[in-house]
């Protein structure tokens, strides 16, 4: 009796040390198998929540630094660096996406003007290897958002694409609880300047600049001609800026179309943000400074008047990591600088 009690101990122990295993392996697997289940399933994002905490912590964090604290010449309006106090610059990536954020980071502190725009950059990371990454090259103001499940990023298509291009707008509005203005970039936006001097400025339609004020600014689609304030949105470099008609009329106009944007069955986060862009004071960013690859149709970017006085470029239209890192490299030589 004492031989068979030990036997089916023994079984005992081994089924439940299987079990253990098999619940393992399929946690392990679990964020490998998450997008093609994602295909087949009801969408998981249609209600997704997140932990914004950890974000909100450290955007407080980088809006409270003044001329006293670590900011030296940044803080000071005499300054050919100085980084206006109010204002905040957000990017999402995944540590696959890496190499797009090294090489901004890059070519920011190559260009001179690194260290004081990258005290208002946050880089928020989808994933624990992004942190590790931004630690190895040095990107300071890195913070990993707590999310329930790590959506696979993907340039274009899919519910987890969908999901990422509404996440844009919940962080940058979030963000305008607490800074004066906002600009949001896409992983393969390359960052060369201080980009807030610019938006002080709008334009007419006969070319003549004005001051702005803008409540939201972004980088038209397509097209070199300066066309005053019109053109189509890109959603991959947004500027907006905390004001009464923000708050009351686009910020919510934009929240209640969520569910649309995030099922990604219909009209792009773009096509609908160019609804209601005209609630508030909008205009195009000036072409010649924000601007990308499709900046004219055929060009692939090499009708830009002048590379070297260009603050952001952007890698659109181009397919691929590896495409995008080259394009970038590419457009670094026409402006003088390799990185």
């Amino acid at each position: 009796k004492t031989e068979t009690l030990k036997k089916a101990m023994l079984k005992l122990i081994i089924l439940l040390v299987l079990l253990i295993c098999i619940s393992v392996t399929c946690s392990s697997m679990e964020n490998h198998m998450t997008r093609r289940r994602l295909k087949n399933d009801t969408n998981p994002f249609a209600n997704y929540t997140v932990d914004f905490t950890p974000f909100v912590s450290l955007l407080i964090k980088v809006l409270s630094r003044d001329s006293l604290s670590d900011g030296g010449d940044c803080w000071k309006p005499s300054s050919s660096n100085f980084v206006r106090q109010g204002t905040v610059i957000i990017s999402y990536t995944n540590v696959q996406l890496f190499p797009l954020i090294s090489l901004r980071h890059r070519t920011l502190i190559e260009s001179g003007n690194g260290i004081c725009i990258e005290k208002v950059l946050i880089t928020i990371c989808l994933d624990k290897k992004c942190m590790l990454e931004c630690d190895v090259h040095g990107v300071p103001n890195c913070v990993q958002l707590i999310m329930p499940t790590i959506p696979y990023v993907e340039f274009a298509g899919g519910v987890e694409y969908f999901y990422l291009t509404w996440l844009k707008y919940e962080l940058s509005f979030l963000a305008l609880d607490y800074a004066n203005e906002v600009f949001y970039l896409d992983a393969d936006v390359l960052l060369r300047k201080n980009p807030f001097e610019e938006v002080l400025f709008g334009r007419q339609a006969n070319g003549k600049r004005i001051p702005g004020e803008y409540d939201v600014m972004y980088q038209r689609e397509r097209g070199m001609k300066e066309l005053g304030c019109g053109g189509s949105v890109n959603g991959g470099l947004l500027y907006f800026r905390n004001s009464t008609q923000m708050r009351e009329k686009f910020i919510p106009a934009m929240l209640a179309q969520r569910v649309e944007i995030v099922n990604g069955k219909g009209r792009s986060d773009q096509e609908i943000m160019g609804d209601f862009v005209g609630l508030v004071r909008f205009c195009t960013l000036p072409v010649a400074l924000f601007t990308g690859h499709c900046a004219g149709s055929r060009s692939q970017g090499r009708d830009i008047p002048d590379p070297a006085a260009v603050i952001t470029y952007h890698t659109n239209c181009v397919t691929g990591l590896k495409a995008k890192v080259a394009n970038i490299r590419s457009f670094l030589q026409q402006a003088g600088r390799v990185t």
